[in-house]
């Protein structure tokens, strides 16, 4: 039996180092989130909670949506039925009203001001105020059809209308990043001779002085007020930004504050994250990350939406049709909340969501041929050097001519096979334990139990 729990041991070293995130599962459904420190906020059919990533406990809050979480504090709106209280005296219960819940103090506090689509930094909410529902022309532009920036101070408990068009706001430190629909605005903001997009816009709290980056986009976030990210559409920008030979991607836009110094990935994908200098989004189901420093990106295969990133975890929504019943209740009709952890399995300082070689050691994380693998990993690399030196040699021994074209190998003409070779390599492995676990061990209980005289 000794053999075999030696050949164990040996089989678990090789398969970890496939593992390149770790995964938890919180098995708790979901449509809407937001995640800072230990503390995800969510939204489900059920109400408001709050999950503590440490405890693994969920606390309801109130009935509510849009969560939005900074430090004890999750800032959210509520409809006026459900705290059965007519905030803005128009004699119904239809409108939405701006909350926040002390996770500390584990109590709900009402600001009474109507708003939706609240994000919360420090003690300030950033929210956004149609007019319709509160029958005021809030930006003095003689109608009633806007949605208008507001801001509350939760220590001061003061309201200020900015008078400024924008919804879908993300606050920062000193400013606050949002969408601006141009209709709503009555002016073209990219310069297209159109009214018809929403532009992402920068509002400066000291002086509601604005920035704008004239893209269109939607889902802006911010980090401490220096990375701006959101997701844009190759037709609205009128650019085939990965090259693919079509405008019907989405791609994830990285901007430097307050300069608007563009980081040119060249890569589609949506619901883009930041922290520090890695950026996560979403492509093709699957969780990218992208490091700003090394200018290197990664594939990983995680299913998953919506990746909130904070420190080295990402929350995630992962939908069961992709994964399987991931909360247990028979049915594959969830979206469920996920936590990836990023390690450093190599030990080169490259976390592995973005490390391009993940189990082979490559700080700088080249790729010369741009496919997301490192050279160090990409098999490619060394089949392509290999016809390399053979054309040359070849060359040189059976031409004289002054003039040589080298007849280099393309990309296209190899198929990509570590991925391959090492998702074959974690199946052999596990089938090899299942047949260890299943054939061997109760033949070596039986001869115990035997030689016990049972």
């Amino acid at each position: 039996m000794r053999k075999y729990f030696f050949l164990i041991v040996v089989l678990l070293v090789l398969i970890l180092p496939v593992l390149a995130l770790r995964v938890e599962n919180t098995g708790i459904p979901a449509f809407d989130f937001s995640a800072y420190s230990d503390t995800i906020a969510y939204e489900n059919d059920e109400g408001l909670y709050s999950y503590n990533l440490k405890n693994k406990e969920s606390y309801f809050i109130a009935k509510g949506s849009n969560p939005s979480v900074y430090g004890f504090i999750i800032a959210f709106d509520s409809s006026e039925e459900e705290i059965n209280k007519d905030v803005n005296l128009d004699e119904d219960f239809n409108d939405r009203v701006i909350r926040y819940f002390n996770i500390k103090e584990k109590k709900v506090y009402d600001t009474d001001f109507v708003g939706q689509n609240p994000s919360i930094h420090g003690n300030t909410i950033v929210f956004d105020v149609f007019e319709k529902d509160v029958a005021m022309d809030l930006n003095k532009d003689e109608d009633t059809e806007d949605h208008v920036i507001h801001i509350y101070d939760i220590e001061l408990k003061t309201i200020n209308n900015t008078e400024i068009v924008g919804m879908n706001a993300f606050a920062g430190l000193k400013l606050a990043v949002f969408e601006t629909d141009e209709k709503e605005y009555g002016n073209d903001l990219n310069g297209d001779a159109k009214t018809n997009d929403k532009i992402i816009r920068v509002l400066l709290f000291e002086d509601f002085s604005l920035i704008n980056t004239a893209i269109p986009g939607e889902a802006p976030s911010v980090y401490k007020d220096k990375m701006l990210v959101f997701t844009a559409n190759e037709v609205l920008v009128k650019k085939d930004v990965n090259e693919d030979g079509d405008l019907d991607d989405l791609f994830p836009v990285i901007l430097t504050l307050p300069d608007l110094n563009k980081v040119d990935v060249s890569l589609s994908g949506a619901f883009p994250s930041v922290f520090k200098d890695i950026v996560v989004f979403v492509e093709n189901n699957k969780l990218m990350g992208y490091s700003k420093i090394t200018d290197s990106w990664f594939l990983n295969d995680l299913y998953c939406s919506n990746p909130v990133l904070f420190e080295d975890f990402a929350v995630v929504l992962t939908h069961e049709k992709l994964e399987g019943d991931l909360n247990e209740d028979r049915s594959t009709k969830d979206s469920v909340l996920r936590v990836f952890y990023f390690e450093d399995l190599d030990n080169d300082s490259v976390s592995d969501v973005v490390d391009n070689c993940p189990r082979d050691a490559n700080p700088d994380q080249v790729d010369v041929d741009a496919d997301g693998l490192g050279d160090v990993c990409d098999d490619e690399i060394e089949v392509v050097e290999e016809e390399v030196v053979a054309n040359i040699s070849d060359i040189i021994e059976e031409s004289d001519e002054e003039d040589v074209k080298l007849d280099l190998p393309q990309e296209k003409e190899y198929q990509k096979r570590g991925s391959f070779l090492k998702t074959l390599l974690f199946i052999v492995l596990l089938l090899l334990l299942v047949v260890i676990f299943v054939k061997v061990l109760p033949s070596y209980l039986e001869r115990r139990r035997k030689g016990f005289g049972f």
